[in-house]
């Protein structure tokens, strides 16, 4: 039984020692198309709002 357990836990250990490997072989990597070519958003900060919220009267409800 502990013979069992041990061998599990060696087994574990090694698949996480390789396991990033493995995922880096396996996985495509993807292309990207298009431009990068993007407006610039300049937002001014005084041209923010703050937005007013109405308390909710539980009692009400």
């Amino acid at each position: 039984m502990f013979r069992m357990l041990f061998y599990l836990l060696i087994f574990y250990l090694i698949w996480k020692l390789i396991e990033p490997y493995l995922k880096n072989l396996f996985t495509a990597n993807p292309e990207v198309k298009g431009n990068s070519n993007q407006k610039n958003i300049n937002i001014n900060p005084d041209d923010i709002e703050d937005a007013s919220f109405k308390e909710i009267d539980d009692n009400k409800s």
